[in-house]
């Protein structure tokens, strides 16, 4: 999902500031917002829409403050509205379907995704969003299928490739499921989970190689350089640390 800032500074640099008409409104929206005035920032919005009922950018952004599970159903109405008023509103599909899934709707998820996918122009981000849906709901194959594709149109993706392997549980997808987190590293080194799940499904991997086992070591003590992993991850990358050079 886009950041809300970035969205909202943007949409108010290219409408702009008109005393008296629903873009003001709207640029007090978005300064409200920044300011964390949240109250004041819902009111001007929905100035913005009386006064203008067809403004997508104000529906959107409303629908972004209401992205908390309390008043989902109200932020699904504001991306449903946004996108009924300009049909190739990409984020608003994908803040959609997010919250369908968030919602526990796969399938009202998926046809967001998919609408989005039929109306606007960047076919990657969306298959990307469909991989996640299905990832998320233990869907392994239909998953991959998704992310292929978005892999397909945006090939430096490091995400893509992580959240693959993520999902790439099996026994039979494991070489596939290292090739994949070698390349998220590749395409950002900085993605310091896929150091944690590289060391971790190598050091698991029976008849490993030398060099498998070394490629381990040196991608778990990174991600342990790195501190920014849990408790847990932690506690577990040292404990393989040590059995892995204990094997020496």
């Amino acid at each position: 999902m886009k950041n809300i800032l970035s969205i909202l500074i943007l949409s108010l640099v290219a409408i702009g500031c008109v005393g008296g008409t629903p873009e003001e409104h709207f640029g007090k929206g978005v300064q409200a917002f920044q300011s964390g005035d949240t109250l004041n920032s819902i009111k001007e919005f929905s100035y913005a829409i009386r006064g203008n009922p067809g403004f997508a950018d104000a529906y959107y952004n409303l629908g972004i403050i209401y992205s908390n599970p309390k008043y989902r159903g109200e932020a699904i109405r504001c991306f449903d509205s946004a996108i009924k008023y300009n049909p190739q509103y990409e984020a608003a599909y994908i803040s959609l379907g997010q919250a369908y899934l968030n919602s526990d709707s796969l399938s009202r998820a998926v046809s967001a995704f998919k609408l989005g996918l039929a109306n606007c122009s960047n076919p990657a981000v969306f298959y990307s969003n469909l991989g996640y849906c299905y990832l998320a709901r233990t869907l392994p194959d239909s998953a991959i299928k998704y992310y292929n594709l978005a892999i397909g149109l945006d090939p430096g993706n490091a995400d893509n490739y992580y959240n693959m392997a993520y999902g790439m549980t099996r026994a039979k997808d494991l070489n596939e499921s290292l090739k994949n987190l070698r390349l998220a590293i590749k395409y950002n080194p900085r993605k310091i989970e896929a150091y944690y799940l590289l060391g971790s499904r190598l050091a698991a991997k029976n008849g490993r190689t030398k060099k498998e086992t070394e490629e381990a070591i040196a991608a778990l003590e990174l991600f342990l350089r790195n501190g920014e992993g849990s408790m847990i991850q932690t506690d577990i990358a040292k404990k393989k640390l040590s059995l892995l050079k204990g094997k020496e």
